[in-house]
């Protein structure tokens, strides 16, 4: 079927669709479009499609060709992106038009008056989509990604591929001070559904800023499935020289499992600003493998070994900690600690009032 379509630009509003279209749960919505399609419906050309908001401030143009129409199954399409913008208020309230009980304060919030823009290329079959996007956020930074899609039509579809941000104004964007600006890049693997997904490889950050710091040289990778999440991290900042393993599993039956095994080589807490002290070095190992349950009622054990210490007033060699937290078979919570230093020991209820503490 030969099709040819030119849009002079037009205003659709969907007040109007629903006089013809009675009862019909139609968005509130009121759109400016225009362009061109021609071709067959198998063999589509869709040249300067322009859609953009009843404010202007959200429009998107769109350059593509769709292949293999009406059978959705083998449709392929290759789409060029050359224009996409749009502010975080606007689109608050187009998501509004399409859900009453949205709240449009929860995006409009971030990044108040900046225009975002995008741009990109789509292609290929529905069922393995390749996108390479790029976001910018003007004084908020930028994001580019280049990633597969395998079954977007379906409950669970899987992504694929690397992502990077430059500058990315995290503490601007939080209106938390705490933060500045991150930049990084990495892999990422995800499927999405009721079970989601995501894994994270070589992902290295160029500077992280925290509490006035700008944090280098650090690596990682790691995976969140489901409620479980794990990562290998490694730092070769000047300042802070650890690497390690960490686990934690969120459970339903409010219990949560924490796994550590970390080798601090230097940790420089003064130049990280995270103390006053002219001199706040540390170094050492953690080992732990802990339980949470009900309440602040903690299992397992936990080892800091070979900690030293050098605070402006001298060097202090820690040596090793060791605690351990368990019920005894009376039922009573037990806490131990032994290290060079001092030994403790707690036992009683889970609650401190009625407990006995002996050194």
């Amino acid at each position: 079927v030969p099709f040819s379509l030119h849009i002079d630009p037009s205003r659709i509003d969907a007040a109007t669709i629903r006089t013809f279209v009675p009862g019909a749960s139609i968005p509130d919505i009121k759109l400016n479009v225009s362009g061109d399609i021609s071709g067959k419906v198998r063999n589509l050309d869709v040249n300067d499609l322009r859609i953009e908001s009843e404010s202007g401030i959200t429009a998107i143009g769109i350059n593509a060709s769709i292949n293999g129409l009406p059978d959705m199954d083998r449709v392929t399409a290759n789409l060029l992106l050359n224009e996409c913008h749009t502010t975080t208020a606007d689109l608050a309230g187009i998501i509004k038009s399409f859900d009453r009980s949205f709240k449009e304060s929860s995006i409009a919030k971030y990044a108040p008056g900046e225009t975002i823009t995008a741009s990109g290329t789509v292609s290929g079959p529905i069922s393995n989509l390749k996108a390479a996007l790029n976001v910018n956020a003007g004084g908020y930074g930028g994001i580019n990604t280049e990633m597969i899609c395998k079954g977007a039509t379906s409950g669970a579809p899987k992504l694929s591929g690397n992502i990077s941000g430059r500058s990315l104004a995290i503490g601007k964007f939080l209106n938390d001070t705490t933060f500045s600006s991150a930049t990084f890049s990495g892999n990422i693997a995800a499927q999405l559904g009721k079970n989601p997904t995501i894994l994270v490889d070589n992902l290295n950050i160029e500077s992280f800023g925290f509490k006035g710091y700008d944090y280098s040289g650090i690596t990682a990778s790691g995976a969140m499935e489901g409620k479980a999440i794990s990562a290998v991290l490694n730092s070769q900042d000047p300042n802070l020289q650890v690497n390690g393993d960490i686990s934690i599993v969120l459970d339903d039956n409010a219990r949560n499992y924490y796994k550590a095994d970390i080798r601090l080589d230097r940790a420089d807490l003064h130049a990280l600003n995270l103390d006053n002290r002219d001199t706040s070095l540390i170094t050492g190992e953690i080992i732990a493998d802990i339980e949470q349950t009900e309440g602040p009622v903690f299992l397992g054990q936990a080892k800091l070994k070979d900690i030293r210490v050098r605070l402006g007033d001298g060097r202090h060699d820690l040596g090793n900690i060791n605690a351990r937290a368990y019920f005894d078979n009376e039922d009573q919570y037990n806490i131990e600690v032994t290290s060079s230093l001092a030994d403790a020991s707690y036992r009683g209820s889970s609650s401190v009032k009625e407990s006995n503490l002996c050194m």
